[in-house]
């Protein structure tokens, strides 16, 4: 199980773990590995562990972000979104080098603002694998075509390799939920996904 936040997430992360561990983790006793950008005092991490019996594990990835800049000119939207799209970036580009994954076949990524609103009993690591996926989740969204880094150049190089390939192109264009203009391009966004750490290192 895996996360990432800020110093100001704690206070409710702090809370949502309780929910983690009372409706999931107590029957599985995942570690949960949570990944920040070094801004957690040693007061934060204190409030984090003694709010449930969860096994946190921190890891420190600042050096991600090292180019990122801070700006007082932005309003309360505009660092959330700068955040957001953060987040983005980081599991699309950096999520499975870390070498906290070192060793972890599978991984459930979370929200921090996610909780558990009733009794988990089926180990979902366990459940994925038995079908022989790679890949699960809890439900589809839609997120910016900016949100991740390169993606939708990437898919327009892609699709201009698909000559006389109808049927391809028209899985790209239902994947990006073309609605006339780039810019308010939607790609489907998992909620909840829990993934084959070792496939998703090879792609």
């Amino acid at each position: 199980m895996a996360t990432m936040i800020t110093a100001s997430d704690v206070k409710e992360f702090a809370s949502n773990l309780r929910s983690w561990w009372r409706n999931f983790n107590e029957e599985f006793d995942h570690p949960v590995l949570v990944f920040h950008a070094g801004d957690l005092t040693s007061g934060d991490v204190a409030a984090m562990r003694h709010a449930s019996k969860n096994r946190l594990w921190f890891a420190n990835v600042r050096h991600v972000f090292k180019n990122y800049v801070k700006s007082s000119a932005l309003n309360t939207n505009q660092i959330a979104e700068q955040r957001a799209a953060r987040m983005h970036i980081f599991q699309t580009l950096h999520l499975f080098t870390q070498p906290a994954l070192e060793g972890f076949e599978w991984l459930l990524w979370l929200d921090h603002g996610s909780y558990f609103p009733g009794p988990g009993t089926v180990d979902v690591f366990r459940k994925v694998a038995a079908s022989d996926a790679r890949f699960g989740y809890v439900h589809l969204s839609q997120a910016s075509v900016h949100a991740a880094q390169d993606m939708f150049d990437v898919a327009l190089l892609y699709e201009g390799s698909l000559a006389g390939q109808a049927e391809a192109k028209a899985k790209i264009t239902d994947f990006f939920k073309i609605g006339g203009q780039v810019e308010n391009f939607q790609v489907h966004s998992t909620e909840c996904p829990v993934m084959n750490i070792p496939s998703f290192r090879k792609g």
